[in-house]
């Protein structure tokens, strides 16, 4: 009954969307607001006192270069991003589509975080390596980067070209979701917020199966910075270690002992999706691990 609502709701979300936006192909210039208007606009809700969140759907180029961000704002309660949207005709809801600088919006970027923290955690990424926490991160409008304000790389977003009154899209991105959820890590059915490739946005109820069918069509972009990186990874162990080179590698080591212990995987807390090695042994004195373990558990007894 609860999945019903939450699908009846994102497809009535998503029929507003579509009636106002359309394809995201071409989006003309007087349905969005200015930058000069996105910053009155931006005052009166900090003003306010009311939270917000901007979520990017597509960057402007100009010669190659990225000169602004189409930036969907939606402010009204105080509360997450995915929660605050309840329907399409929310009395407590507002929702616009700005256009503005890169400096911009990380300004606005930076300001949405006065409600939720502005410190981020930083992990190292890498495929097939597990993510090591790096460090804390206060962000600040003069040490945040353009792409560490977007989450995602300036690559993976569609790209649009400003020209006779109209932002056209010239290309697509790729899928944008943020996907660290305490659900996610539960194996739920879980709302997302995503940017299609297309530019268009979407509210969705998907099951962790169905974000990692996305994952492995090779559309569906990885966060850059926060604890998301930790859910990504466990998608990429997946995808590693169900592919014919693994399988082969692991059914050698099954007969030569290489790995010289037992393999778990780790399903929950903060090392999620890493692989241990436990009940290490080496008869030999010598053992060679395979490429996909992240930790060595040695007891000397």
């Amino acid at each position: 009954m609860e999945q019903e609502l939450y699908r009846l709701r994102n497809l009535s979300w998503n029929r507003a969307w579509e009636k106002r936006f359309g394809d995201g192909s071409v989006i003309g210039v007087n349905e969005v607001v200015t930058e000069q208007q996105a910053e009155i606009l931006l005052s009166g809700i900090k003003g306010a006192g009311v939270s917000f969140v901007v979520v990017p759907r597509g960057i402007v180029f100009n010669g190659g270069e990225p000169i602004g961000v189409l930036v969907w704002l939606v402010h009204g309660k105080s509360v997450t991003s995915v929660s605050a949207i309840e329907g399409a005709n929310s009395s407590l809801l507002h929702v616009s589509l700005l256009y503005v600088s890169n400096e911009v919006f990380i300004k606005m970027y930076v300001d949405s975080l006065q409600f939720s923290g502005k410190v981020v955690k930083l992990y190292r990424y890498a495929p097939r390596v597990y993510p090591v926490y790096y460090k804390s991160k206060t962000l600040r409008y003069d040490n945040t980067s353009l792409e560490e304000a977007l989450r995602f790389k300036i690559e993976d977003f569609p790209m649009y070209k400003r020209e006779n009154g109209e932002f056209r899209r010239i290309r697509e991105g790729k899928y944008l979701t943020d996907l660290w959820k305490d659900s996610f890590l539960l194996g739920e059915v879980t709302d997302f917020i995503t940017v299609y490739p297309d530019g268009t946005v979407h509210k969705e109820t998907l099951s962790i199966e169905a974000l990692y069918d996305r994952f492995l069509s090779g559309n569906m972009a990885c966060c850059l910075y926060g604890e998301s990186v930790i859910a990504f990874h466990s998608y990429e162990y997946r995808k590693f270690v169900e592919s014919e080179e693994y399988q082969l590698l692991a059914g050698r080591n099954r007969i030569t002992r290489a790995d010289c212990g037992i393999k778990e995987v780790v399903t929950e807390r903060v090392n999620v999706g890493a692989v241990i090695l436990k009940d290490f042994t080496a008869n030999n004195g010598v053992c060679c691990a395979m490429d996909d373990i992240d930790f060595v558990d040695i007891s000397l007894g």
